[in-house]
């Protein structure tokens, strides 16, 4: 069990007399949903969990600060209210004036625990404070917005894949070949502690695939302690050829099978069944016009027995959704000249996002893009910010791009479940304190595990 206390010293840089301040905190449900309930359906992917793990070093080392109580509920673990300071493991944080400095120095390993250790300047974090939190390092260094009412208290995301993986790096597989492993991948079985994903494989050439690999990860982070690295393994259960090599895919789990979609020319679509109790292997051949693109996991998904893939004529994109049940039910549902035919789908919202479009819902509505495109003075693209929240979750975000260049357009990213922006402490102190010009500020925050 993990405990948390925080000590604040307010030092008056005129007469030297310091304010101490000095209370037990609780611990969130944050983190047992960022790498339990959610976001250990992302776990065979390692990326986003390398940028949290340890927690000791990257999943706690940030500090949110704000001006009001919060709710001491285990479920609050996204901040519903504007922080008004905050700060990570950055040690030269310039002019901001609400960012603290990491205190490398005075931080590090402790018995059974750590000890964070931050400084504001007598300009940094004035004002009212009464509660403080724990956060990830990256959002405690990069917030990106703290005003509560475009960004929910600046929620920030590690953005991340549905329903893929990194690519396993190559290695030996059970006929002791090498595979190219892709990560165009679903998953057949998962567990709280595995899971086994289908995944292309090639040993002929990079973008050709021959077989298709049965994997099976491991992910120990429901055992997860303070200081555990992540320590994902990977074991290759078995190959199954396809008879035949297809260039690029998409795989999908329908139907007790495991699919590869793959564009053989302008005209056809191939649907490769892969039966994984018999390993046999079937072929279904589609005629579909003005199929330019390869079938890949950035403008392809499988929802709901339905395959969805971009096309493009001469001058305008299509996403068209094929019936897997019914091949002659094939329809159009987004039309587009201005998407440059790239899409990303999030399993866990049931959302996809249409590069230059807007976002697709689960029933197959589109929330369409309205913005103000322009230059303001500091060069940046003017857009209205918003955010739309599933089940919980944000689903995408909206903000002003940093490079003019980019003005023509609009950007706009995906935040899946694995949100870097939770609060895994909560804090209230017994009375709030105020920070003024005069002051400095050291915040203690240690964490012990018993």
């Amino acid at each position: 069990m993990l405990h948390g206390h925080t000590k604040i010293e307010l030092t008056n840089v005129e007469d030297g007399t310091t304010q101490k301040v000095e209370s037990d905190n609780m611990f969130t449900n944050a983190l047992n949903t960022v790498f339990n309930k959610h976001g250990i359906e992302g776990a065979y992917s390692s990326s986003p969990y390398e940028k949290l793990l340890p927690l000791s070093e990257k999943g706690l080392r940030g500090i949110l600060i704000f001006p009001v109580t919060l709710e001491e509920s285990v479920d609050n673990i996204y901040p519903k209210t504007a922080f008004k300071a905050h700060a990570g493991s950055s040690t030269d944080v310039g002019s901001d004036v609400t960012k603290g400095a990491y205190n490398a120095t005075e931080s590090g390993a402790i018995t059974n625990g750590y000890r964070y250790v931050w400084d504001f300047t007598t300009s940094q974090g004035n004002g009212t404070i009464a509660s403080v939190g724990l956060t990830s390092d990256i959002f405690g260094n990069d917030t990106m917005n703290t005003d509560a009412s475009t960004f929910v208290g600046g929620n920030r995301g590690l953005s991340v894949s549905g329903e893929r993986i990194d690519p396993v790096p190559p290695g030996s597989g059970s006929s002791g070949s090498n595979y190219n492993y892709f990560p165009n991948c679903c998953v057949i079985e998962r567990t709280k502690d595995y899971a086994i994903i289908a995944a292309p494989a090639s040993k002929s050439g990079v973008n050709y695939i021959g077989e298709l690999a049965l994997i099976k990860v491991r992910y120990p982070l429901n055992a997860l302690r303070f200081d555990s690295p992540l320590n994902l393994s990977f074991t290759i259960q078995k190959e199954i050829p396809l008879n035949e090599s297809i260039e690029y895919a998409n795989a999908f789990y329908h139907n007790s099978l495991v699919y590869l979609a793959s564009r053989k020319d302008d005209t056809t679509l191939y649907l490769m069944k892969i039966d994984l109790t018999t390993e046999t292997v079937t072929k279904d051949v589609i005629t579909i016009p003005n199929l330019t693109k390869n079938i890949r996991n950035h403008n392809s998904f499988y929802k709901n027995g339905y395959f969805y893939f971009m096309r493009k004529d001469a001058t305008t994109y299509y996403l068209t959704k094929l019936n897997l049940s019914n091949y002659a039910d094939m329809t159009d549902i987004v039309t587009s000249t201005t998407s440059d035919g790239s899409m990303q789908y999030i399993e866990r919202t049931k959302t996809a996002r249409i590069s230059k479009v807007g976002i697709l819902f689960e029933d197959d509505t589109l929330f369409e893009s309205s913005f103000i495109i322009g230059k303001s003075s500091l060069g940046q693209d003017q857009m209205n910010t918003s955010e739309i929240m599933i089940n919980g979750f944000f689903a995408l975000s909206f903000y002003p791009y940093p490079n003019s260049s980019y003005s023509s357009y609009i950007f706009f990213d995906f935040y899946e479940t694995l949100i870097a922006g939770y609060l895994a402490t909560i804090n209230n102190l017994p009375s709030p304190v105020t920070k003024t010009a005069a002051q400095t500020m050291k915040i203690t925050y240690t964490v012990t595990e018993s």
